[in-house]
């Protein structure tokens, strides 16, 4: 006979099949965003926001990567040009995989 998964079992799996539906509509945001080659202020704050909503998504390697790279981008206050390609290149790699 097969036991039942005990409950805390079930909240892990439920957990990781969360952020795995989370990790799959970031980088759907990704193509998107990149989609016009640019990466605008408000395209950016909104990529921070949400990724500071979706916190529980850093312990995967897309959010981490991504979230490490605006706050990095943002520690000066400022993105630079050359800051702001490495992120489009960054977001374009890490979605290309999912496609």
């Amino acid at each position: 006979m097969h036991e039942s998964p005990d409950p805390a079992t079930r909240l892990f799996a439920r957990e990781i099949n969360n952020g795995r539906e989370a990790v799959a509509q970031l980088l759907a945001m990704a193509r998107n965003i990149v989609a016009d080659g640019r990466l605008d202020d408000l395209e950016l704050e909104f990529l921070r926001a949400w990724l500071a909503a979706h916190s529980d998504i850093a312990g995967f390697e897309a959010g981490g990567t991504i979230s490490r790279a605006i706050e990095a981008m943002l520690a000066d206050a400022h993105a630079s040009e050359l800051e702001r390609d490495y992120l489009i290149a960054t977001l374009q790699q890490l979605s290309s995989r999912d496609s």
